[in-house]
């Protein structure tokens, strides 16, 4: 008799134990939390992987240049997805660009899929609206100006792609005033001197410039401009009428 409680003791002991150990497991993710809490890092629509890689490490997530080193040997220029994230300090790069690559899988492929065209080629339009203009019913109208120039082969002559190659170059280094050499450069991405699409996106886009690359609104304008006082986006049916607008609102 005496045996058989001790033996019942023991397996009471053993099962404490166990419990014991498991709670402690169970409370791990817990304690990581208490001590390495998360923090929230908000990727804002049409940013580059530079300018998301500049994000995250200020924010303490990864190291300076991990996510742009990712970014660049895999060609993720477009799908790093703007959202609201909350991470971990000093969380593996390959994780964090792998969470962002989720994040567009989840929430943009599903805008291009089934779609006609070229899906690469929407995110581009999409980077392109995405830099320029911050409307998204004018989105729509600079995506049908892009889409007829496109068809009759004339250069698209998007500013945001000359301050996209002045930031590859010169990190840190003003877009604004555009010169005329800047328009020379013989970058790929130059849509001033080569026509049509720029080889890769300028940009992460948001859903809403993803929709209105592949919902382009036809219209009577060729020509646009955004107003730097207000933002706004100013059309032109001709070159002589954007020539005015140009001197009212940007000279």
């Amino acid at each position: 008799m005496r045996t058989a409680h001790v033996t019942k003791l023991f397996a009471a002991v053993i099962a404490i134990a166990l419990l014991a150990g498991f709670a402690s497991y169970l409370a791990l993710p817990k304690i990581r939390t208490l001590l390495n809490p998360e923090v929230t890092v908000t990727i804002p629509e049409g940013v580059t992987s530079r300018e998301i890689d500049r994000l995250l490490a200020e924010a303490g997530v990864t190291p300076a240049g991990a996510v742009l080193a990712i970014a660049e040997r895999d060609e993720r220029e477009g799908y790093l997805f703007p959202d609201t994230y909350r991470f971990h300090p000093n969380s593996d790069p390959e994780q964090v660009v792998a969470r962002l690559l989720a994040t567009w899988e989840e929430k943009a492929a599903p805008i291009l899929e089934g779609q006609p065209g070229d899906a690469f080629e929407h995110v581009i339009v999409a980077s392109l609206l995405e830099r320029e203009v911050p409307d998204p019913a004018d989105q729509r109208v600079v995506a049908g100006i892009i889409e007829k120039r496109l068809e009759v082969g004339m250069p698209l002559q998007v500013d945001a792609t000359i301050c996209y190659i002045k930031a590859l170059e010169s990190e840190g280094v003003p877009c604004y005033p555009i010169s005329g050499v800047d328009l020379t450069n013989a970058s790929p991405y130059n849509t001033y001197l080569y026509r049509g699409l720029p080889p890769g996106p300028i940009g992460n886009p948001g859903a809403s410039a993803l929709s209105a690359s592949i919902d382009a609104q036809a219209s009577p304008y060729w020509f646009y401009l955004s107003d730097p006082a207000t933002s706004r986006t100013i059309f032109s049916a001709t070159n002589e009428e954007h020539e005015r607008n140009k001197d009212r609102y940007l000279r």
